[in-house]
């Protein structure tokens, strides 16, 4: 929900994650938050080389006293999660900026965990990428945790090509013959 005022500044995403289960239970929410206005197609737009995640966050009274965020990564029906750290209650806003990060950064979301075996493709034979963030708190029983995240922001930055052993040679000799028919005339 998109709350009017209270963000860092002006309005921000607000959130709560509500927990039902037993007394005595412990239960993990993990809630992601995709931009789904844009698609990043590395096939047409690019190999990812690193990118940068940043944004705010707040826990504003989390039942557990924080909630942890990560940077999150969708391609082809997995979610992929890196945290960067936690919002403590009454901490106020906090500043998680995440730089240089390679797909291999990255752990696959599964029912009971994660994989860090699994990692999204950031190569252009990847499927398309959609990025966002997740909230995630560990609590006991039933629980309220609420939070916010605000100026989020992804930035990519394209692989850097790889040189071709010999393209530099063969280019030099295409500039040597050129040269020599030139002088030649």
């Amino acid at each position: 929900m998109q709350a009017t005022s209270g963000g860092n500044p002006g309005s921000y995403l607000a959130l709560t994650q509500r927990s039902v289960s037993p007394v005595g239970s412990v239960v993990n929410i993990l809630g992601g938050h995709l931009y789904l206005a844009r698609e990043y197609r590395p096939a047409t737009e690019g190999a990812i080389g690193t990118m940068d995640v940043s944004f705010d966050a707040i826990s504003i009274d989390s039942f557990a006293g924080a909630v942890a965020y990560a940077a999150l990564v969708h391609q082809a029906g997995t979610d992929f999660v890196l945290f960067g750290g936690q919002a403590i209650n009454g901490a106020g806003w906090i500043n998680f900026s995440l730089s240089g990060l390679v797909a291999e950064a990255f752990s696959a979301v599964t029912a009971t965990g994660f994989d860090a075996t699994r990692h999204p493709d950031f190569s252009a034979a990847g499927a398309a990428l959609m990025f966002g963030f997740a909230a995630s708190n560990g609590t006991f029983g039933d629980s309220t945790n609420n939070g916010g995240v605000d100026n989020w922001r992804v930035s990519i930055h394209g692989a850097t090509p790889v040189p071709v052993p010999g393209a530099a040679l063969l280019f030099a000799s295409a500039l040597t013959l050129l040269a020599s028919r030139r002088q030649s005339r």
